[in-house]
């Protein structure tokens, strides 16, 4: 039976967030994040720093674009490669049993290692948000599109996290763990976002760089495929600012039938919802099958 005291107070968590925190992984990918993003907004606000008001807030949305398709980037590489060895490494250290016959039940330790690692995630997106700060500067962007951003970017992190953890589960070795735990954190990262976009322009891309392409869907008529609202991407453009109010995808960036109901939302909303559905699906199976391939031989927890 799941406690909910130990939904909080788990020594395996507090063992999982102590090892990842003091980890030069860690401590690595923040300090090369930082570097990035801080590079990126240096060199752009150096070559924007004589324009007029309007055209100030334009470059402004621009910078906030690249910044949040950069941290998007991010997230798709770095959750996977840090969940996908969670259950398979402790198997190659040969450290499962011990952990097995401990008191805490399946679910625990599942949702230990859950936690742990979309809590180091976390720590890593809102390291850069001071950084994002100086869209501020050029205007064009409001307090709201910043939170709906990193309402997907949270979103976005427990998907792929809970996603990890199942072929973690499933495989016993790391390394193929990350493999295909990066190549499906890619298809569903980018890949979905190609299918969208063929399916509504009816033409096939050939391009993912080009971002002319998600531009152009705000002039469609026909409303997105159903297969958008799990879309991590796509969802972020809808909520990406265009500097002259209004987003990216215009009216595009509302679901007027969400999960095939008559409810009206927006499209980063019906995103998260769906995330964080699957995200439940996918911790449920994790608990099942690490139940099921447990080596211990006492009764199932």
């Amino acid at each position: 039976m799941v406690s909910a005291r130990n939904l909080v107070f788990n020594p395996l968590l507090s063992k999982e967030l102590r090892t990842r925190l003091r980890n030069r992984y860690s401590l690595a990918v923040v300090t090369l994040d930082l570097l990035v993003v801080g590079s990126i907004a240096v060199v752009f606000l150096l070559q924007h720093q004589r324009l007029g008001s309007g055209q100030s807030q334009v470059d402004g949305s621009q910078l906030f674009e690249a910044l949040a398709i950069f941290q998007l980037c991010l997230i798709l590489f770095t959750v996977p490669a840090s969940m996908a060895s969670t259950i398979s490494g402790e198997r190659q250290r040969e450290t499962w049993d011990l952990l097995w016959i401990t008191r805490l039940s399946s679910f625990d330790i599942v949702w230990a290692k859950l936690l742990a690692g979309v809590a180091i995630n976390i720590l890593l997106l809102f390291a850069a948000l001071p950084l994002l700060g100086a869209v501020f500067l050029l205007g064009g962007v409001t307090t709201m599109d910043v939170v709906h951003t990193y309402l997907v970017f949270l979103a976005t992190i427990l998907l792929l996290s809970a996603m990890s953890m199942l072929v973690s589960v499933v495989n016993s070795r790391p390394i193929v763990c990350v493999i295909v735990s990066n190549a499906i954190s890619v298809a569903l990262g980018l890949g979905l976002s190609l299918v969208v976009i063929y399916a509504e322009s009816g033409q096939q891309v050939t391009a993912f760089s080009d971002f002319s392409q998600f531009t152009s869907l705000a002039q469609a008529t026909s409303p997105l495929p159903p297969i958008a609202q799990i879309d991590p991407l796509v969802a972020l453009v809808s909520v990406l600012p265009t500097g002259h109010g209004g987003t990216v995808l215009g009216d595009l960036g509302t679901v007027h039938h969400a999960f095939g109901l008559p409810l009206q939302l927006p499209l980063w909303g019906a995103f998260g919802i769906c995330a964080l559905a699957v995200s439940v699906v996918l911790l449920s199976f994790s608990t099942l099958f690490v139940r099921r391939r447990a080596t211990w031989s006492g009764t199932p927890r």
